[in-house]
């Protein structure tokens, strides 16, 4: 038996990837097509073992899971606030934890929404212009990667921007990628043939992409000559500013979860402008990848569903967004909290050590692997999106949603179930307490 479809376990949601089954591959599971680090580690996570928790747990014992949701409800009910973070699910578990966080009253906030917000930010204060993967594959002929992280994060990205039916000779791309001077990103880069890799301290990158920015407003060949001096006659550099100069369509790609240091917005708010500059006489365009853990599908539905982003507090009809104050971190360092909800389902991420803090009541929802579930006052285990049960997930460039199929029989309900039945606990006990019984 052999399980083929979208793999949800990165942002780029690649579709057509084999899956060995269970059956015929019980702890050596690979995506034989993708040939991708994180399909396989996600797939080998989702094997069940003797240390999954299948179970509704209560302070580490198994208990049915009508006697949990009545009481976790009714604890959630009588809180003054809860968090609701970690929040890696699809696109209806994230609706109905919505929902239910309207009833009640709370916090949203994703455990990767640090990156989230960086980007958000920059494209509120400066704008961007923004495209899509698609039209990359099919429009640039000159790629920017940068970061050290992105192709760790997202493996396939090259196959997916290259791939065009033809030889790799023929109308093919430039490839260009901005790194530090790391070891581990410098070996990475030599196994890539076709990048050209430029390697530059971190503190340098400001300096080097605002000198692209002089270039792209008025070339000068002596500039360039100077340029490649001061970069320590970086040969990928000169060959990436000539090529910039005379690229018809320029993509330049990041993760933001690489800039998330003081002064990073900087080099970002760089690119922005850089782009800027190059649409006035080519195309140019910027793509900022996220989807790591369903971050860009909470963010999506978060947004169509109350009209504003993660990092608010809602309850009824009301949002109230504060970016900088609702951040879950600083929620649970301050106490701003009394209950909190963790959701992680794609893989056995474990919550921040500050949730263990809350003075009230902590439940995680997610992964039946995750070594927390002893140790919270409740836990539900919930089905891996697209590998348990179908799912909608928005994929990294936050333009496409995806459809992923489930790949086998379901080891546990979806999240959407379990927050489904503690919304309906909820409205079933207002009910009651509204019109009493006589």
């Amino acid at each position: 038996m052999r399980a083929c479809g979208v793999c949800p376990f990165c942002g780029l949601l690649c579709s057509g990837i084999s899956f060995g089954s269970l059956p015929d591959l019980p702890r050596q599971s690979v995506a034989d097509q993708a040939d991708c680090e994180r399909a396989s580690r996600g797939w080998w996570l989702s094997q069940p073992n003797s240390s999954w928790h299948l179970k509704p747990l209560r302070h580490g014992r198994v208990v049915a899971a009508d006697v949990a949701i009545g009481e976790t409800a009714q604890q959630i009910a009588d809180s003054r606030r809860t968090l609701f973070c970690g929040l890696g699910t699809d696109v209806a578990g994230m609706r109905k934890i919505i929902d239910y966080a309207q009833a009640v009253g709370g916090i949203l906030d994703h455990l990767y929404s640090d990156a989230l917000q960086t980007n958000l930010s920059l494209m509120q204060h400066a704008g961007w212009v923004a495209t899509t993967l698609s039209e990359i594959r099919f429009r640039a002929d000159v790629i920017v990667l940068v970061g050290d992280s992105l192709l760790d994060r997202f493996p396939r990205l090259l196959d997916l921007l290259t791939d065009r039916g033809e030889p790799k000779s023929k109308n093919a791309p430039k490839l260009f990628w901005l790194g530090t001077d790391d070891l581990q990103f410098r070996m990475q880069a030599m196994l890539l043939p076709h990048v050209q890799p430029i390697s530059l301290k971190k503190s340098d990158w400001f300096a080097a992409l605002t000198s692209l920015l002089l270039q792209a407003d008025s070339p000068q060949t002596g500039d360039l000559d100077s340029a490649v001096a001061h970069w320590g006659g970086s040969e990928s550099f000169i060959s990436l500013t000539r090529s910039l100069l005379s690229a018809h369509y320029t993509a330049w790609i990041w993760s933001a979860a690489d800039f998330l240091s003081d002064g990073d917005d900087l080099i970002l708010d760089l690119l922005a402008r850089l782009v800027a500059k190059r649409n006035e006489t080519s195309r140019a365009a910027v793509l900022p990848l996220s989807g790591s853990n369903g971050d860009t599908t909470a963010q999506q539905v978060c947004t169509w569903k109350t009209g504003f982003p993660l990092r608010q507090a809602i309850r009824q009809h009301s949002s109230d967004y504060q970016p900088h104050r609702f951040r879950a971190t600083d929620v649970l360092k301050q106490g701003d909290c009394d209950a909190a909800i963790y959701v992680s389902s794609f893989e056995p991420i474990e919550p921040p050590e500050e949730f263990w803090g809350v003075s009230g009541v902590k439940i995680v929802v997610g992964h039946p692997a995750l070594k927390c579930a002893t140790r919270a006052d409740y836990f539900f285990p919930s089905g891996i999106p697209g590998v348990d049960h179908e799912s909608h997930l928005f994929r990294g460039d936050g333009v496409t949603i995806i459809s992923a199929d489930r790949k086998r029989d379901s080891l546990a309900p979806p999240v959407a179930e379990w927050f489904g039945q503690l919304l309906k606990q909820h409205r079933n006990a207002a009910f009651s307490q509204s019109y009493p019984q006589v």
